[in-house]
């Protein structure tokens, strides 16, 4: 009979009953060559399986939304950042401060986001940064009521201190939250949105605080915010 390919027959030296070290390993890599062909699949038939990469979900496109949705709210929460700057005039005038304690209402914000925004984005690496976001958000808006019931200097610098904590809570665990599964240019184009709603959210801040001061006193301008 004919002898099959792989078998000990077809390698010589092995059907005589003898030790070859070579025709074995020659045996071993026949029987392998004979199994890959025996699954390749045959002439004419199709591939209807996609690669994996096309049926596994793609994890820039599931966070579209979360983009969208941190964005916004971005814009939203910035609703009264230029407020104390826009108003400022007026804080001069109605509880006659000097130009030392507006610039120190004014820069107030600033020291407290430059006070914790390292300490908030280290906080990222052992806490959710979406969980460190919310609570900031929250904390925004109570310094926002807190500072249209107040009269003065005194009890509205430690809320601009605060404030600048809160921004800092916001800004950068929520750039890390809406990035954290995203890779590549789809990364790049993120960052890229959510720089521009910060900027978008300054310049309406300006618009509303002037708009609503007009319309109820600056308390207004913060209740509205």
């Amino acid at each position: 009979s004919k002898p099959t390919p792989g078998s000990p027959n077809d390698v010589p030296g092995l059907a005589s009953g003898e030790v070859n070290e070579g025709a074995v390993i020659h045996l071993g890599w026949r029987r392998r060559l004979t199994a890959r062909r025996s699954r390749r699949p045959k002439a004419g038939s199709l591939h209807l399986h996609p690669p994996r990469n096309l049926v596994e979900k793609n994890p820039s496109q599931a966070s579209a939304g979360c983009v969208a949705v941190l964005c916004l709210a971005q814009v939203l929460s910035l609703a009264g950042y230029s407020a104390v700057p826009a108003l400022l005039p007026q804080f001069i005038s109605n509880w006659s401060l000097s130009n030392t304690e507006a610039g120190w209402l004014a820069g107030a914000f600033f020291v407290g986001y430059m006070c914790a925004v390292i300490p908030l984005v280290a906080l990222t690496d052992r806490r959710p940064a979406r969980q460190i976001y919310v609570l900031s958000a929250l904390l925004n808006i109570f310094l926002y009521l807190g500072f249209a019931s107040i009269g003065g200097f005194l009890p509205a610098l430690p809320l601009q201190l605060l404030g600048g904590i809160a921004l800092a809570g916001m800004y950068m665990p929520g750039l890390r939250a809406i990035t954290a599964e995203a890779r590549g240019s789809t990364r790049s184009r993120i960052v890229a949105l959510y720089t521009s709603s910060f900027t978008i959210g300054v310049g309406l801040s300006f618009l509303l605080a002037g708009r609503l001061s007009m319309l109820g006193g600056w308390r207004a301008a913060f209740i509205g915010a």
